[in-house]
Parts: C-alpha cells; sequence; structure tokens
C-alpha cells in the first residue's frame, strides 16, 4: 500500500481528553469521506490518563485516586496501556485504508514519516528490528511487551521508533471500515512515573523514555517545541504529495461534540 497523495495539517489548542479522542475519531471519518490523510498536533489541557480500549482498569485505578493526583482519565479509542499524557507533543494521523491492506503496512508507512520527521529534527532516532526487541515483545503497537508491565512506555516493541536505545514514540493504531488512525505520544519530559502508584505490585515501573528536550533543548518552551515537531511532520508527510494547512470544519466539529460526549460516559471509560 501507498500513503495518500493528499494531506491536510491540523494543529488544535490544548483540550481535555475527551475532546482530544473524540477529535481523532471525527477526523476518522473525515478522512474516509474525503479521501485524505490528515496530520493533527496536539496538546491536553490538564495532565491526562489514557487507557486503550479494551485496557483492564478495575481494580487498578480509581477516579478519585487519579483526581487527588492531579490527573485526569480518558479511554482511548485505539488499543494499548495505560500512557499519560503531560509534557509532550502528541500526534494522530487518519487515512483511508483499503480492505484487502493490513494495518501493519500502515503502521510502517506512518513510522516512517515519523522517523523522518524526527531525523530532521537532529534526534539519533531508528525503528526498533525484530533482532532488537526484548523477549515477550509483541508486534502490536501500543500493547505492554513483558508480562507485568502495564504502561505504554514499559518496553520497546518491534516498529517502534526508539532513540539511544529507550522508546521515544508511543503510538497506538485503530481500524475501521476503511479507515485508519494511529496517535501517539512524543514526550517532552518523561512524567510516566507518575503512574507507578497506581499499578498492580507485580507490575514493572515505566522504564526511562527517550525526550526530544534532550536533543532540542530544555530551555525552550512547549510552543516551540510543538512548532519544530509540527514544521517537521508537515515537511514528512510532504514528500508523499500535497499537504494543506487545514482547519476545523463546522460539520466536523458537530461529530467531535456528539463523540466527546459518548466518551465521557463511564460506561466508557470503566467498561472493564
Amino acid at each position: 500500500m501507498r500513503l495518500p497523495a493528499h494531506w491536510h495539517l491540523l494543529r488544535t489548542p490544548p483540550a481535555d481528553g475527551a475532546w482530544n479522542m473524540a477529535c481523532d475519531l471525527a477526523l476518522m471519518d473525515a478522512a474516509r469521506v474525503d479521501h485524505v490523510g490528515i496530520v493533527r498536533v496536539y496538546e491536553w489541557s490538564t495532565p491526562t490518563v489514557s487507557f486503550g480500549r479494551n485496557e483492564r482498569t478495575a481494580g487498578i485505578y480509581v477516579t478519585q485516586s487519579l483526581a487527588e493526583a492531579g490527573l485526569a482519565a480518558v479511554r482511548r479509542p485505539t488499543g494499548g496501556r495505560a500512557l499519560l499524557h503531560s509534557r509532550e507533543v502528541t500526534y494522530s494521523v487518519a487515512m483511508p485504508i483499503s480492505d484487502d491492506s493490513r494495518w501493519t503496512a500502515a503502521y510502517d508507512l506512518v513510522n516512517a514519516r515519523l522517523l523522518q520527521a524526527m531525523q530532521a529534527l537532529q534526534v539519533p532516532a531508528n525503528i526498533v528490528g525484530d533482532a532488537h526487541k526484548p523477549a515477550g515483545a509483541t508486534r502490536v503497537p501500543g500493547v505492554t511487551v513483558h508480562a507485568a508491565a502495564q504502561v505504554c512506555f514499559s518496553g520497546i516493541a518491534a516498529g517502534e521508533i526508539a532513540a539511544g536505545g529507550r522508546k521515544l514514540i508511543a503510538s497506538a493504531v485503530w481500524r475501521e471500515r476503511g479507515v485508519y488512525l494511529q496517535h501517539g505520544s512524543i514526550l517532552l519530559h518523561d512524567d510516566q512515573h507518575r503512574l507507578q502508584p497506581f499499578l498492580e505490585q507485580s507490575a514493572a515501573a515505566p522504564e526511562p523514555a527517550a525526550v526530544l528536550s534532550d536533543w532540542l533543548g530544555s530551555e525552550s518552551g512547549v510552543g516551540d517545541h510543538m512548532n519544530r515537531v509540527e514544521t517537521a511532520l508537515n515537511d514528512a508527510f510532504g514528500d508523499c504529495g500535497n499537504v494543506a494547512r487545514w482547519s476545523i470544519p463546522i460539520e466536523v466539529a458537530s461529530v467531535i461534540e456528539q463523540r466527546r460526549s459518548e466518551l465521557q460516559k463511564p460506561s466508557w471509560l470503566w467498561r472493564r
């Protein structure tokens, strides 16, 4: 398969978890209807724990304890394990995919563009190969690779992007009805240790992650890092074809609000 020849590039302001996930779902719909790829760069208005679509949370995470720790919570439409979104650049890619294309092919193509963007920022990033993944690792992005691990940054799976032997980008995916979504975190600072108090005693502590500030400089603000990543992604996906700046149309904004309402329901957030 090939990546789309036409892309929209979208930058959205900081938002809560339900809005951010609803926006990614709405962009899936837009990509399907308009037959284009959409790249979004975004932030979170408050530190938020996102759970994978089918991740077990019962007996591990409690709304009150998360709130007391200053953390909000949301469940992603994609798979994988818990991830704390705080000081990071978050990306999403929504694009059409044919029924006969493997999602792993889309994942590899998107990661190749992410890698190109990171290397353009002078980050010594690489895509992890099967020969270098830890024992017990899986091929599914965002899924824990050690039996005891319960967080997304614990371990590196084949196909993921790393730098200096540490995971640089934690991604998760979802595919449905001719469209593919991939989104994930590019950490500016590693705050994943804040999840440790909520994990089972047998769970491994989050492994140290690679952080962009190590290469882009910690003296720069989040806004500067966001701008540089956005530009790098624009150039990387621009090599596929045409990339145009885009803003959310009214009809897509309406879908976002509808989806947001659904994602805020306890029956979705605490479904397992």
